[in-house]
């Protein structure tokens, strides 16, 4: 019997910036919460494409922080990064900064993390590249994913219960 080896890959990272334009604000005049997730989320799935070269939706969101709030007229920059690989799901994590575009001082205001599957034409899920983790950075990064990873795994077993 021929078993299948799955190609291995290096991860992924992708910026992207934007600004907060007076339509994204609430009424205090900073970043809508709903705006910045549909933000991390478009970040998320073009890592993950980016990764794996196949059509991706998003599975679930497993934690975000919002630690301070991005002002109308500031600059956003979402940093997304492939953290961990299984056979078909890929979790990216995004970090996002406020940039107060006059003075250039940046804050980080959010993290999230992302689970993105890799879907074919009909919607079923398809295998991914292995992810290829070398440096401590990665190493620490692929820590991070597991234990977030775990917590998911727990949660729903539970709910199905």
């Amino acid at each position: 019997m021929k078993t299948s080896r799955r190609l291995k890959k290096r991860t992924v990272c992708v910026t992207i910036n934007d600004i907060v334009l007076p339509g994204y604000t609430n009424i205090y005049n900073t970043l809508f919460g709903g705006k910045l997730m549909e933000m991390v989320d478009k970040a998320a799935a073009i890592c993950a494409t980016r990764y794996c070269h196949k059509s991706v939706v998003t599975a679930s969101v497993e934690a975000v922080d919002f630690h301070i709030p991005i002002k109308a007229g500031y600059f956003v920059e979402l940093f997304a990064k492939v953290i961990y690989v299984g056979t078909s799901s890929m979790m990216i994590r995004v970090h996002v900064r406020g940039e107060e575009p006059l003075s250039g001082k940046s804050e980080h205001c959010c993290t999230a993390f992302v689970n993105m599957v890799a879907i074919d034409r009909t919607g079923k899920a398809v295998s991914v590249p292995e992810l290829v983790v070398e440096t401590d950075e990665e190493k620490k990064d692929m820590e991070e994913a597991l234990k977030i990873r775990q917590s998911t795994l727990a949660r729903k077993k539970k709910e199905r219960n």
